[in-house]
């Protein structure tokens, strides 16, 4: 419900990346005939709380977000491809960077853990579903088979026969 005699007081700061509206506090002032002037103004919440989307190269370009450098920073990079050092480079450009995630383009968004109704995974299988979690689509053969390789070699070595 929203009426302009309803307010919820919100808080002075931006605490969490969905407050990056402009803040403000409202001032009444009545009279002692009951008359009511209500005056908004806007209040600086000193560091502000941005998101940013988009590939890297877009998101390293100085002109993708201007106005983000001064921001605490959430970025949330779709490369399709593996992206190295991305909380770092991203830094250079948005020196208060706080937390960047990994969602490909035409990926759900990642959880914060595998789902109680996941079937226990053989190591292969984990390395392939993490293969398509991080990079958007299935390993190719050529990774398919490094991934084998590498799972076969270190069975081997746990159970001591290397």
């Amino acid at each position: 419900m929203s009426a302009p005699h309803i307010r919820y007081s919100g808080t002075p700061l931006a605490y969490s990346f969905s407050e990056d509206h402009p803040k403000s506090v409202v001032i009444l002032e009545m009279d002692p005939t009951g008359a009511v002037e209500v005056a908004v103004e806007p209040v600086g919440v000193g560091r502000g709380a941005r998101t940013i989307t988009g590939e890297m190269a877009e998101l390293l370009d100085p002109g993708f977000a201007p106005d983000a450098g001064d921001c605490f920073v959430r970025a949330v990079v779709t490369d399709r491809d593996t992206v190295l050092d991305a909380k770092a480079r991203l830094a250079e450009l948005y020196p208060h960077v706080v937390e960047v995630r990994l969602q490909p383009l035409g990926q759900p968004a990642a959880t914060d853990g595998p789902s109680i109704e996941s079937p226990a995974l053989g190591a292969l299988e984990a390395a392939e579903e993490f293969w398509v979690a991080a990079e958007g689509s299935a390993a190719p053969s050529e990774i398919t088979e490094l991934l084998t390789e590498a799972v076969t070699h270190a069975g081997n070595l746990e159970a001591g026969v290397l």
